[in-house]
């Protein structure tokens, strides 16, 4: 084997290590993602609000679907009567469930301002307030 052949093997096995390395760190950022997700969900007090937040207009949003379905689709009115009560509480339960899991949120986050908010609005404090 020539000199020149290999040092032209050996730039070849020099770009292939980089681009397996590139090929690791890419599968290693793929793999962390919900392991960060989580660990911020479990100790992050935003993070617990917004998805949280999310909850809560899902169930809003539910509200009405399921109210259309069960009269429009349904015949005997005492059994449309007993399960869309069934369906409500399950309804406010998740609602009330997420909307209480927000204002822990709020609350561990030693009250401060969410982004968007009014400084003027009742019941939460702003950085600048100490007291």
């Amino acid at each position: 084997m020539t000199p020149e052949q290999e040092e032209e093997l050996l730039r070849e096995v020099r770009t292939l290590s980089e681009r397996i390395e590139g090929l690791r760190r890419l599968h290693v950022s793929r793999a962390r993602w919900p392991r960060v997700f989580a660990r911020d969900l479990a100790i992050n007090p935003d993070a617990q609000y917004r998805v949280h937040l999310i909850g809560v207009m899902y169930w809003l949003i539910n509200l009405p679907v399921m109210t259309w379905l069960f009269f429009a689709h349904m015949a005997d009115i005492w059994l449309q009567w007993g399960l869309y009560i069934t369906l409500m509480y399950s309804i406010y339960a998740n609602l009330a469930t997420d909307y209480g899991a927000m204002s822990a949120a709020i609350a561990a986050m030693n009250g401060k301002v969410r982004p968007g908010r009014k400084k003027s609005d009742p019941g939460l404090k702003s950085d600048d307030d100490h007291g």
